[in-house]
């Protein structure tokens, strides 16, 4: 072949090759018109790659929270009342004491809004269907409950333990199968109950404590809010109620939590330090007893007070 045909053939591939290799590029996303989209298109990545973590990061801390506040609640003591109806007799040296907790779970209800929790949900919110508990979907009962047929849920107020309320929660339908109650389930039969109560203290159950009368010009149903259910003996479970009172007679004027849990007359006051202990039930200032002071004092993390 002749020379200058040598050469012409080489520059032909030569230049087939420059352009070819100059396609691939473009096709590769390479050219350099792409710089700008590129630079774009890693912001948007990077945004979108850190929001996705930040809420990934926000969901483990709720998540985090919610165990710490579950882990809160089964350590939880049993607000302190003087006198407590028992299910059944109790020995005289713990007479006078808070009953103590069951072999069975305990059932929290609380508010959860963001990172900020409130204890207690009002009984009627939970009857009507409208209330902002925390986990309404979550089972109330732990596997150990589901091995029994049903538990008594016992209904106690003070000035009202001349009429007995013991109910059933079955556990078992009429086939043998597991009830799975939830906690918005749960919440809602107990609701239940209360509100029955209120209505046949308004009208036909005399109340022997007039602090704690139920009705009209005493404690609403509306008043009331369930704090925990808790297992008190065997089978027996009673649940902390909260009211929402006015301050009679005592100093202030502020509305107050009162915790109720099977007290006869006197109930243990959630009130700050330094402020007026006495019961209005009965006008004396009630202690817990020297055992459950050592028992809770031990249990508290060192260093603290």
């Amino acid at each position: 072949m002749p020379r200058k045909s040598q050469a012409r053939t080489k520059a032909k591939v030569t230049t087939q090759r420059i352009r070819t290799s100059s396609d691939n590029e473009s096709t590769a996303g390479y050219s350099p018109g792409a710089d700008s989209d590129l630079t774009s298109a890693d912001s948007s990545q990077y945004h979108e790659e850190r929001t996705a973590f930040l809420e990934e990061e926000k969901s483990q801390m709720v998540a985090y929270l919610h165990d710490v506040l579950k882990t809160t609640i089964t350590q939880r003591t049993v607000p302190f009342p003087l006198h407590v109806a028992f299910a059944e007799d109790v020995p005289i040296e713990n007479r006078g004491m808070a009953p103590p907790r069951g072999p069975g779970s305990t059932v929290g209800f609380w508010e959860w809004e963001g990172e900020r929790y409130q204890w207690g949900i009002p009984l009627s919110q939970l009857v009507e269907g409208r209330s902002k508990l925390a986990d309404p979907n979550e089972m109330a009962f732990d596997s150990k409950e589901l091995f029994q047929e049903s538990v008594r849920f016992e209904l106690v107020w003070p000035g009202y333990l001349h009429r007995r309320w013991l109910v059933s929660v079955p556990l078992h339908d009429y086939c043998g199968g597991k009830i799975r109650w939830t906690k918005k389930e749960l919440g809602r039969f107990i609701a239940c109950q209360y509100r029955k109560f209120a209505e046949l203290c308004d009208h036909s159950i005399v109340c022997k404590e007039p602090a704690w009368r139920i009705g009209s010009g005493g404690i609403a149903f509306e008043d009331m809010r369930i704090v925990t259910f808790w297992n008190i003996t065997k089978d027996i479970w009673r649940a902390e109620i909260a009211v929402d009172v006015l301050n009679n007679g005592w100093a202030g004027s502020r509305q107050e939590y009162y915790s109720l849990t099977g007290a006869e007359g006197c109930y243990s006051k959630i009130i700050p330090e330094g402020e007026d202990k006495r019961c209005p039930s009965c006008g004396t200032v009630h202690e817990p007893d020297p055992r459950l002071r050592k028992a809770e004092k031990s249990k508290r993390p060192h260093g603290g007070d």
